[in-house]
């Protein structure tokens, strides 16, 4: 009878190699040569590390197993450290459009990302959005001549010519159905192969959504309503509408998540775009056809409107960079923004993956299409005042950075929280027996304390997370700290943006990116 001790070490390691994480852990109890091939195995150290952290492996290339661990290493302790491995400072003008426009790709040292730089001449650019997936930089242009509207550009990012896939390469404002004089432009953003444009009528009663696909250069969806709603595309077949409705409960949100492989059928069979109405979303027979699932979602601070951000897809470098040692994992954060009368409320966060998880189950079982504030919220989210956070956006990092009173101050301390389910079961494992580094806390609840949220006050959620002390180092100008003053802190994948603002009007702005 074969027993493990007459297989040699190599067959073991590769077979542990193909057991799953849980299974590893297990076998590493077993007995002490199992526990022994697992510790000592550079190839089964990488693949958990890599899991802890939530990264999956890069492709193949000139770097070995070692190189790669070693670089994991490295990055991890440059974040909880706070030891950027290097400053790149862009200055800009304060103003609303550029000519020529300038597209900075920040480099990333422990993953071996190259920073690159390239300049769009015989534009001159209001606004810019790419999609670093799907390869595309599209351009807001002003318009030509004052018979015209402007217009977007979809141009390459790696050729800086216009993209090979786009249906047209030019789309004017008014090509758009939801534009019409004198409406007002709210924003617009690039998602996998979709352009969302809101617009708001020129009385500002009425605001809608068009949904455009410029590969193929249809416009497939619109939505409209007569109270302000957000959007964004979770994945390529799904749009998420979040809402208030005044008629259910002035405490409450819908969030409702669209099919758009259904509404690109249906469309696709009569030629016209699908039209939703958010006052009706709902009820109406037609519309619901195209819906998968509903969230119920706290208003806790009773905003007076809601916004929802997201970050694109996590960028994947090719070519140059195919010497990439593993990329960041796709555990993104939504962030919803419940707006009070004064411009304030308060932020509430939630993993993309409980989201797609809960359309996944009702896409299954249909009777599951609703998801109530109970079955999500306290231990599913992380809500905190508006005043308490930066976000700007978040670049694919499932992370925020908080402060501990409201307004920019240096007076108090400033943390970034990441969110990655198995890192923050580490930490919380390290900060137990007490080996976490130290300034790194683990987070287990966020109370929302601001006065300004009446019954709200104290209000407790749990989604857990990991916490670091940003260093006053960062936050105070390198060279000149009492004539440029930090006003914002953003992270990215690999490190953090910090934003500068002179005293004087007259000089740049300063955006300093720290690669870690």
């Amino acid at each position: 009878m074969l027993i493990t001790e007459d297989v040699p070490t190599e067959i073991l390691e590769k077979i542990l190699l193909n057991v799953d994480l849980q299974g590893v852990a297990r076998c590493c109890q077993v007995c002490r040569r199992f526990h022994d091939i697992i510790v000592n195995s550079i190839s089964i150290q990488y693949r958990l590390e890599l899991a802890v952290d939530g990264f999956t492996d890069g492709p193949p290339g000139g770097l070995t197993v070692g190189d790669r661990l070693r670089a994991l290493r490295d990055r991890r302790k440059n974040w909880m450290t706070m030891q950027p491995t290097s400053r790149k400072v862009v200055f800009s003008q304060d103003r609303d459009y550029a000519s020529p426009a300038r597209v900075v790709r920040m480099g990333a040292p422990s993953r071996g990302i190259s920073e690159k730089e390239s300049v769009y001449t015989g534009f001159t650019v209001e606004t810019s959005r790419w999609n670093a997936e799907e390869d595309v930089l599209v351009f807001e242009l002003e318009s030509p001549s004052e018979s015209s509207t402007p217009h977007l550009r979809f141009l390459s990012l790696a050729t800086q010519e216009s993209h090979s896939k786009a249906f047209k390469h030019t789309v004017a404002f008014d090509e758009f159905p939801n534009y019409s004089d004198g409406c007002t432009v709210m924003l617009w953003e690039v998602f996998y192969s979709y352009i969302g444009f809101m617009t708001r009528t020129r009385t500002g009663d009425v605001d809608s959504l068009a949904v455009y696909d410029w590969k193929s250069g249809t416009f497939i969806l619109t939505v409209t309503s007569e109270d302000s709603f957000g959007y964004i595309f979770p994945s390529e077949r799904y749009l998420l509408l979040v809402y208030l409705d005044e008629d259910l409960s002035p405490e409450f949100a819908t969030m409702s998540a669209v099919d758009l492989l259904k509404v690109q059928k249906q469309g696709g069979d009569s030629g016209l775009p699908i039209e939703f109405f958010v006052d009706t979303l709902d009820t109406n027979i037609i519309t619901c056809h195209f819906l998968t699932c509903y969230f119920r979602l706290l208003n806790a601070s009773r905003g007076l409107s809601v916004q929802i951000y997201f970050s694109p897809k996590v960028w994947h470098p090719q070519g140059h960079d195919t010497q990439v040692p593993f990329h960041v994992g796709d555990s993104r954060l939504l962030a919803l923004y419940f707006n009070t009368d004064d411009d304030d409320g308060v932020a509430m966060f939630i993993p993309c993956a409980t989201i797609m998880w809960h359309i996944e189950q009702a896409e299954a079982d249909p009777s599951k299409d609703r998801v109530e504030w109970s079955g999500l919220g306290v231990t599913g989210t992380r809500i905190v005042g508006h005043g308490q956070i930066y976000h700007d956006n978040f670049c694919g990092m499932t992370a925020f950075v908080q402060q501990n009173t409201f307004g920019p101050t240096l007076s108090v301390p400033m943390y970034l929280y990441n969110f990655t389910p198995s890192f923050v079961r580490k930490c919380l494992a390290d900060t137990s027996v007490g080996r976490a580094p130290p300034g790194v806390e683990y987070s287990s609840q966020s109370e929302c304390n601001d006065p300004r949220f009446g019954s709200r006050q104290g209000m407790v959620t749990k989604l857990p997370a990991y916490r670091v002390e940003i260093p006053l180092r960062l936050l105070v100008h390198p060279t000149h700290p009492n004539d440029l003053k930090m006003t914002g802190v953003v992270p990215w994948d690999d490190g953090l943006v910090i934003f500068f603002r002179p005293v004087d009007p007259n000089q740049q702005r300063e955006y300093h990116i720290l690669s870690f």
